[in-house]
């Protein structure tokens, strides 16, 4: 299982601007292997992918010289 944390602002598409934890798991066996969760435990958005297969590691660039249509 792998945790990020965005900060409030960080441009994800979910939670309002608000600070937030994107969790991911390489297994999901309830098909969801991506959630985005706000620092409360209040669930902004669950992904569904075919298959079970989430990520192993999440990553944030907070450069100045970073895409702006990526956040994670």
């Amino acid at each position: 299982m792998s945790a990020l944390f965005p900060p409030a602002r960080s441009g994800s598409p979910h939670g309002g601007g608000a600070s937030q934890v994107l969790l991911s798991a390489l297994v999901a066996e309830a098909g969801a292997p991506f959630v985005w969760v706000g620092t409360d435990g209040t669930t902004y958005q669950r992904n569904s992918v075919f298959g079970w297969d989430g990520a192993i590691a999440l990553a944030r660039d907070a450069g100045t010289q970073g895409r702006d249509d990526v956040y994670a």
